[in-house]
């Protein structure tokens, strides 16, 4: 957690708040740590968001899709 606030630059922390390995909590560590830090929550995502290894669907599941969205999103800004 200390080096978040290390950290100078703008940044997204991605959360599924039905990751059972770890808790949204910790991502909100995280951003209380870092002001620049932007946080969402990927709602009823688990800890993969909905994918699988391997993933042989040719489309992403609905919680990575929007993983990728709001990266895009951020990296775009």
């Amino acid at each position: 957690m200390s080096a978040a606030k290390k950290i100078d630059i703008p940044w997204l922390i991605l959360h599924g708040d039905d990751d059972v390995n770890v808790s949204f909590s910790v991502a909100q560590q995280l951003a209380q740590k870092q002001l620049k830090a932007k946080i969402l929550k990927i709602e009823g995502a688990n800890h993969v968001y909905g994918a699988s290894h391997p993933y042989t669907s040719a489309s992403l599941p609905e919680h990575l899709q929007q993983v990728v969205e709001n990266t895009f999103r951020f990296i775009s800004l």
